[in-house]
């Protein structure tokens, strides 16, 4: 049976199609997987970057703080090739590996993988006299091992804590994974000051019971992507500045409201009366000033004095109609967002809700209102 040339070629092609892995066509910064630095960061920001959400540009901040890592990586790399009694056998080498019981892949980058006998390792990490407990079985050993090494570049404050305290456990699982990936029982935090040139060097040794907590998590956050939702945020854009400064969703996340409240964020029916009050005597006390700069603006337009100023605005505010503003949120499937003007403006910019459906709970503001300002 002969076949065209037509129908040859149409069947290289599927072939080439079906045979040749091909780069995959997601949308732009999506995600597909998960890797071995998203273990125990926020749990919303990880969900978040499976979703088609809005992006807040990356701070130049992050991008030296990538340069700076970049830099001591390579220190680091040409210091363990030139220390005596210790190979390497890997740097920045890519992984896909699983975890038992999950059905999804994961991926990771380690930093460097590392063969020697355990007294150049203590003088080729700089970790003193003191040998660290974990290690003191292995001096022992005739045979060389191999272990993976993690840097972290970061600032002094960071490396006092850790020096302090340990490492922190996202940096611990994360490295805990590549030992997973590796086959790797020994593994070394190193934190690095960019700014003063210290460092804090911490062993870890595989343990399976860590592997698994690390693994339920992942399950966790899995499951919660999978049926569409958006984790609860675990932090407050408003009073954390580490994470959320960095994190890419700290304009969206304000507007999704929490499962479960965070408790820092949810000031207590007794802060809330505190509050009121204190605001209620603040109007009582500039009431007086008030009346007598209004009286001042309404023949002179515009008043300045050491501390306080009024005016007439040139565009008054609009005022919101709240009950209109709910029927509209729930008519278009918004029930879980706070009903408020600042919310409804953000879902407008946002392309989740039409501005022409939010025109009719605006009302014209009063053009004869007084502006105050201390």
């Amino acid at each position: 049976m002969s076949y065209s040339h037509e129908y040859l070629r149409a069947l290289g092609t599927a072939l080439n199609w079906a045979l040749v892995p091909k780069p995959r066509r997601d949308p732009p910064g999506i995600r597909v997987t998960f890797w071995a630095s998203d273990a125990f960061i926020c749990r919303r920001r990880l969900g978040l970057q499976f979703m088609e959400v809005p992006r807040d540009p990356l701070p130049p901040k992050i991008r030296e703080v990538t340069k700076w890592g970049e830099v001591i990586h390579a220190e680091y790399l040409q210091r363990l090739r030139a220390a005596p009694g210790l190979a390497v056998l890997g740097h920045e080498q890519k992984l896909e590996f699983r975890l038992p019981g999950l059905d999804f892949p994961f991926r990771g980058k380690y930093d460097f993988l590392v063969e020697g006998h355990p007294v150049f390792l203590v003088k080729g990490l700089g970790l003193g006299e003191a040998i660290p407990p974990v290690l003191q079985p292995l001096v022992q050993q005739p045979e060389p091992v191999r272990f993976l090494i993690d840097v972290k570049s970061t600032g002094g404050f960071v490396v006092n804590e850790v020096a302090e305290r340990g490492a922190r456990a996202a940096d611990r699982a994360e490295l805990m994974l590549y030992q997973h990936a590796a086959g790797v029982e020994l593994g070394f935090l190193l934190y690095h000051d960019k700014q003063g040139s210290r460092r804090e060097v911490i062993p870890t040794v595989y343990n399976e019971a860590f592997l698994l907590e690390i693994r339920d998590w992942f399950a966790a956050v899995a499951k919660e992507i999978s049926a569409g939702r958006i984790p609860d945020a675990e932090y407050d854009p408003a009073t954390d500045e580490y994470p959320c400064g960095s994190c890419p969703f700290r304009s969206f996340c304000p507007t999704v409201p929490n499962h479960v409240p965070l408790v820092r964020s949810s000031p207590t029916p007794g802060q809330v009366a505190a509050a009121e009050a204190a605001l209620a005597d603040a109007a009582r006390r500039l009431a007086p000033v008030r009346e007598t700069l209004a009286a001042a603006v309404a023949a002179v337009g515009r008043v300045q004095v050491d501390g306080v100023s009024a005016s007439r605005p040139w565009r008054a505010d609009p005022a919101w109609d709240v009950t209109r503003l709910a029927e509209i949120f729930e008519a278009y499937g918004l029930n879980g967002f706070p009903v408020e003007p600042a919310v409804a403006e953000r879902l407008v910019r946002d392309g989740r809700l039409p501005a022409s459906a939010v025109v009719e709970a605006k009302c014209p503001g009063r053009s004869d209102q007084v502006v105050l300002r201390v």
